[in-house]
């Protein structure tokens, strides 16, 4: 947000997403109000855009508007969780509980187009929204207050992980070979449940490098990347299907003239879906941060570069409230120099072959290489 100067324009916009409540708790696909398929995963972004928001700005005013914004959805999706702690298919139409979408292989699944909200894979993924949603209320400094409700929420999000874990992982995976279900799992917090997150992360990495490509769609694409942005065995692999030339790599959108990632992944001819689902500030933003491994919360910074021979050299930067933040990495005799400009009145850490303070300034590490 920093970055294009558009704390006005997602503040604006949350509001928006607020006065399109409907009575009853809902929240539609798209806002201003109009209709649009979609699930769970965008009716969400109220929550999702709230979180992001508020580790730049601690804005109490916004919290305070979006607190019954929240809490009814919130409480809207809970009023259609099943006897057995599953949440139900809750919109009747075709289109209005979408699981993931327009994925790279639609063209190989039973499923014409993504996952419908009444499949086995659509009801999964909504489930797994649902508990990322409370998640990330719940990590919302200032905006869950009442004890009472925290724990409400906290009692529910245990429950859903729980019934999701025991519903759909079966023989080390979330409901297929696919990195976009252990994606969301991870997400969620049912691979934390179950007790199996770290057989989780590495059978997702395992994925993307077997198939070579980010197997999400419209809704997915950007948790895989920001989860593989996590890890120096992710960026990696990020790193290696952004250079992918062939369909569905991201060059291979570039060569062809895109300036976003279409919302439609269907090789071989132009897509005839929206040209604006995830533009490519999105995913580039999610790359260049896990390559200088930024992690920004108000004034508190940490920096955890990807020091590898497949890109030994590079710089990246970013605005933050308090200035640029700016990272240069150099290999220089078998070492990484790596140096980072922090800006005034933050603080934090860098993390190489062990961890660092950040001072305000500039400041130069020297790594081995491999680290």
């Amino acid at each position: 947000m920093p970055q294009f100067d558009s704390a006005a324009y997602y503040y604006a916009y949350l509001l928006k997403w607020a006065s399109s409540q409907r009575p009853d708790g809902s929240i539609p696909h798209v806002s201003p109000n109009g209709y649009g398929w979609g699930g769970t995963f965008w009716s969400n972004f109220p929550v999702y855009a709230l979180a992001e928001y508020c580790r730049r700005y601690p804005d109490a005013r916004l919290k305070g508007i979006m607190r019954p914004v929240i809490d009814k959805w919130l409480d809207y999706l809970n009023s259609h969780v099943r006897p057995d702690g599953i949440l139900a298919q809750y919109e009747p139409k075709k289109g209005d509980c979408l699981g993931d979408w327009l994925y790279p292989e639609i063209h190989k699944t039973k499923h014409a187009y993504g996952d419908w909200g009444h499949t086995v894979e659509g009801m999964f993924f909504n489930n797994c929204a649902y508990a990322w949603a409370i998640k990330r209320a719940l990590g919302i400094d200032g905006l869950i207050t009442d004890p009472a409700r925290r724990a409400e929420l906290e009692h529910r999000h245990a429950a859903l992980v729980k019934a999701i874990d025991r519903e759909w992982y079966k023989n080390g995976l979330y409901v297929s070979e696919d990195a976009r279900y252990q994606a969301i799992a991870l997400l969620g917090g049912a691979a934390d449940a179950g007790g199996h997150r770290a057989e989780t992360e590495k059978a997702m990495q395992d994925i993307v490098e077997w198939k070579g490509y980010i197997d999400g769609g419209s809704p997915s694409y950007m948790p895989i990347l920001r989860l593989l942005c996590a890890t120096r065995r992710g960026r990696e692999l990020a790193l290696r299907t952004f250079r992918r030339r062939e369909a569905p790599g991201f060059l291979y959108f570039a060569d062809e003239g895109y300036n976003t990632i279409p919302e439609d992944w269907w090789y071989g001819r132009k897509s005839h879906g929206s040209m604006i689902h995830t533009c490519y500030t999105g995913p580039a933003g999610a790359l260049f941060h896990g390559f200088a491994g930024f992690e920004i919360d108000g004034d508190k910074i940490t920096v955890a570069p990807l020091l590898s021979d497949t890109l030994p050299n590079f710089s990246v930067y970013t605005e933050t409230l308090y200035g640029t933040l700016y990272v240069k990495v150099e290999s220089k005799g078998g070492r990484r120099i790596v140096w980072v400009l922090c800006p005034n009145g933050c603080e934090g850490k860098f993390v190489g072959d062990g961890t660092h303070a950040l001072h305000p300034g500039l400041n130069r590490f020297c790594v081995a290489a491999g680290q």
